[in-house]
């Protein structure tokens, strides 16, 4: 239960870093009713594979938690305005090669527009 907790307090933290104040309200109204997906030790270590892979920089580890939770978590895309680190060509390529190495299954990486 205190890795949900953190897993969702990740995420509303992040949103609350929206610098408009309704688009803020907006995207914490959506996440009513979310299913909270754990963070635990698997989702950490496979976090710092991507790390590792210079896909996401270590200062920016929680980029690669979201990921990581997405993937063990079954989900089939991560959504993201994050163009620096998760929504570029590269990081989409090297977390699915890692995923595949390590026998998980691959996903999208894709910003707002392309969904």
């Amino acid at each position: 239960m205190e890795h949900e907790r953190l897993s969702l307090k990740l995420t509303i933290e992040e949103l609350n870093q929206v610098k408009s104040a309704s688009l803020r309200r907006k995207l914490l109204d959506l996440t009513n009713g979310f299913t909270v997906l754990k963070i635990g030790d698997r989702e950490r270590e496979l976090a710092k594979e991507y790390v590792k892979w210079g896909m996401i920089p270590v200062k920016y580890l929680a980029d690669a938690i979201h990921v990581a939770v997405a993937v063990l978590g079954g989900v089939d895309i991560v959504v993201s305005w994050n163009f620096k680190h998760l929504v570029k060509r590269d990081t989409r390529l090297l977390v699915n090669y890692v995923n595949t190495t390590k026998g998980l299954k691959n996903i999208e990486i894709l910003a707002p527009p392309e969904v």
